[in-house]
């Protein structure tokens, strides 16, 4: 079989007639039948993003203030076991995608490629017709290589697309290199170019996104490449709560949070008070849970 495909001019129209329609099943950062890479430094809500995206994507609804397209989901996990899943989502959070966990491992070895794992997911997300498949880690996918190394970057690419298919979505999750500092000593945040490992994982995608956090429970999520639509200009502000959701934050509702969690604590005289003392005195002037008074105290400090 040949590794190339020559089209004369005069056959364009007829091909590309016959070709699916462009479209999204997140306008316009997820693409359909493409790859897109999604980077953070650690513990800034890549993976509730991913869970939040796919679970809309799955339902057809809208996510953080963009339209999706109703499509079939499968997380790819090697990052988590069912018991952190418990931890994480405890009972708030229901997922309508199914999700595989399979241990950290070099994909691009013959003992991975002749694995059930290998087999099992290559023949489910053909069965099942998934659209959209989302690898949560890629560093996961690539143990014992150098992330640096090109060679490593087009050997596993390759893979995965043989592996996945190169007709759906594919959302890879990946970090950023290490938080730095500057001449001062403070602590300064990755950007777009700081991914870690070789740049030939972002430039083999279509679409690149790059979050970090910004404050205590809100990150900010940017998409920095697009090759087949305009990029969205403006940054969306991400609220990720306790329980690891992210949903879109709102200033006017974060604001009167604050406003809410600094009267009871002045009126109460508790500003000074342990963080323990804070939330018991929380829940009970508004009636809310643990869970939730400790987020509100959380915004209110961050």
């Amino acid at each position: 079989m040949s590794n190339y495909k020559l089209i004369e001019a005069l056959d364009w129209p007829a091909i590309r007639d016959t070709l699916p329609a462009a479209d999204f099943l997140w306008a316009p950062m997820l693409p359909a039948r493409a790859k897109c890479i999604v980077h953070s430094s650690p513990s800034v809500g890549k993976s509730a993003f991913s869970w939040g995206v796919m679970n809309a994507i799955e339902a057809g609804e809208p996510y953080l203030g963009l339209p999706t397209k109703k499509a079939r989901c499968l997380l790819i996990s090697n990052d988590m076991t069912e018991h952190m899943f418990k931890m994480r989502w405890a009972k708030n959070f229901e997922p309508r995608f199914p999700f595989i966990m399979i241990p950290k491992s070099d994909i691009s070895t013959e003992g991975f490629l002749y694995s059930e794992a290998y087999k099992f997911i290559y023949k489910f997300v053909r069965e099942r017709q998934i659209d959209l498949v989302c690898i949560d880690t890629l560093g996961g996918l690539c143990m014992g290589k150098s992330m640096s190394s090109d060679e490593t970057a087009t050997l596993l690419t390759g893979v995965i697309n043989q592996w996945i298919g190169t007709d759906r979505s594919i959302l890879i999750l990946h970090h950023d290199k290490k938080m730095g500092r500057d001449s001062s000593g403070n602590k300064f945040y990755a950007d777009k170019e700081d991914f870690l490992g070789s740049q030939m994982w972002s430039s083999d995608c279509t679409s690149q996104i790059h979050m970090w956090k910004s404050r205590d429970h809100q990150s900010c999520l940017k998409h920095v490449k697009s090759q087949v639509a305009a990029l969205h200009e403006d940054t969306i502000k991400v609220y990720i709560n306790l329980t690891g959701m992210a949903e879109l934050w709102d200033e006017k509702r974060a604001s009167e949070v604050i406003q809410k969690v600094n009267k009871t604590l002045s009126s109460l005289k508790l500003t000074d008070a342990t963080a323990t003392e804070q939330v018991i005195a929380i829940m009970k002037e508004h009636s809310i849970s643990e869970r939730t008074a400790w987020r509100w105290l959380g915004l209110t400090h961050g």
